[in-house]
């Protein structure tokens, strides 16, 4: 894309961004493990049962995660005010993910899926690489909403990104319910969260304090990320 360029990202976004990829994993993969064993309450409701399973859901479900990867580079282009706003905001919905995941382990129970169709398949191939925990708030949900909310009050984005990032991220908060994965409650929860943190992230001096902060790391990349 014309409008992004790797060079506009600024030294002190890269370890944030490294940051944000990592505490991803350990947000998905600890309380998985901690709860191993555990009671999980299941929310299902009737509103969740008259969702339709729809296997070809599987492609924006998966599609997430590229979206995620250029979306948070391109962040980092947009000023380093805003950027790390756009941090803060996923790391304190990260946390109050992690520990609502601890506290209120949750489960659901997956439809019947033939792999005999394509799209069956990559249902099925989904389900063998998942597990029906770690569900409210969605983390395809919020993630996918922060990404909306770092770009939907920006002038200085084109419009035909912005609008590519809400249909995406609706998308992908869609395809949550139709593939079986989340209640929902989760999906609810997961965009309220991204609105809250997201603007509590741009009170008061959040941004200026984080970017002093990652400022001080040495810039350990290639002259040419560096911040003039």
């Amino acid at each position: 894309m014309r409008f992004f360029s790797i060079k506009k990202i600024p030294a002190n976004a890269w370890l944030p961004l490294i940051l944000v990829a990592l505490t991803h994993l350990a947000v998905y993969y600890i309380p998985m493990t901690l709860n191993t064993g555990r009671l999980h309450y299941d929310l299902t409701t009737a509103l969740d049962r008259a969702v339709p399973f729809l296997p070809i859901s599987a492609v924006p479900y998966l599609l997430a995660f590229p979206y995620w990867i250029f979306g948070f580079l391109y962040a980092a282009t947009l000023g380093n005010r805003h950027f790390f706003r756009v941090f803060a905001a996923v790391e304190l919905t990260h946390l109050s993910a992690f520990c609502i995941y601890l506290l209120f382990p949750t489960t659901l129970s997956w439809p019947q899926t033939s792999a005999d169709t394509w799209f069956g398949w990559l249902a099925a191939f989904i389900y063998s690489m998942d597990r029906p925990t770690n569900l409210l708030p969605s983390m395809h949900c919020y993630v996918s909403w922060i990404l909306w909310l770092s770009v939907r009050r920006r002038p200085e984005v084109p419009r035909n990104y912005r609008r590519f990032c809400l249909f995406s991220s609706a998308l992908i908060c869609l395809s949550t319910q139709t593939l079986k994965q989340h209640y929902l409650a989760d999906l609810l929860a997961g965009i309220a969260l991204a609105e809250l943190f997201f603007y509590a992230a741009g009170r008061g001096k959040i941004p200026e304090k984080l970017q002093a902060l990652f400022s001080k790391f040495p810039p350990f990349l290639h002259a040419k990320f560096r911040k003039n």
